[in-house]
């Protein structure tokens, strides 16, 4: 089985599994609908000039790298040295 993507006006309606692309509409869906192979699209995404596009792309949060505490005391010479006396080794 295949999976295909009930589209109309250029957008995915259903996305529904034939054995072999179907040349009408499937049973519920009104004229205008064609089906296009899709591996992967879903309901709701865009389709023009053969491609799927999805309308809400997932979100991608890069956080900042943080410094392990070493790194830290050493790049903060002032705060080394603190650290130093605390310990008594200054």
């Amino acid at each position: 089985m295949k999976t295909y993507a009930i589209i109309k006006a250029g957008k995915v309606e259903n996305i529904i599994e034939y054995d072999a692309q179907p040349t009408t509409p499937p049973p519920g869906f009104d004229e205008g609908f064609t089906a296009v192979q899709a591996d992967r699209a879903s309901p709701g995404w865009v389709y023009a000039n053969g491609v799927f596009t999805d309308p809400n792309p997932p979100v991608v949060v890069v956080l900042p790298l943080v410094k392990s505490l070493a790194e830290q005391i050493i790049d903060n010479p002032a705060e080394l040295a603190k650290l130093k006396t605390a310990l008594g080794m200054a």
